[in-house]
């Protein structure tokens, strides 16, 4: 699904195709809503099994799926803040500014430093958490430069 939004994006900026925003990146919507509707129906599951029917490591299980459904809803606001955002004309009053666009990233990355340190504990995997505790300056540098507010060099 990532491959298919990647290239129709791709499509979307060379001109090849004139679509809204929001049509090129629905297999990314359709891809988080499903993951969302997934890990909820799977806490609901853990929440309906009596406490003496459940599995020794359930709780831990339970507490990581959790983890993930916050983290896969922050990646589906920021991926609607960017959407909306590409379709705003740049001099339009309802155009965001790019750090608002990138603030649940933020948000994610400092909560993926203690989701880190907790799935370290209990023993569980935990590259995605460590991909976005190292990636935050990246994510505040990338957002001040859109605005051009703050960071005005050029890369060449």
């Amino acid at each position: 699904m990532t491959d298919l939004a990647y290239i129709l994006y791709a499509f979307r900026k060379q001109l090849f195709i004139n679509w809204p925003y929001w049509l090129v990146f629905l297999p990314l919507f359709i891809w988080k809503f499903l993951a969302i509707i997934g890990a909820i129906i799977g806490i609901c599951a853990y929440c309906c099994i009596r406490t003496r029917n459940r599995e020794r490591n359930s709780p831990i299980q339970c507490r990581a799926l959790f983890f993930n459904l916050i983290e896969t809803i922050l990646l589906l606001v920021f991926e609607i803040l960017v959407c909306y955002n590409l379709d705003q004309p740049r001099d339009s009053e309802y155009h965001l500014t790019w750090i608002i666009c990138f603030l649940p990233l933020i948000i994610l990355s400092i909560m993926s430093v203690f989701t880190y340190v907790w799935l370290l504990r209990h023993g569980r995997s935990w590259e995605i958490q460590a991909l976005f505790v190292v990636n935050i300056l990246q994510f505040i540098f990338f957002a001040l430069k859109l605005d051009n507010s703050i960071i005005t060099w050029h890369y060449a």
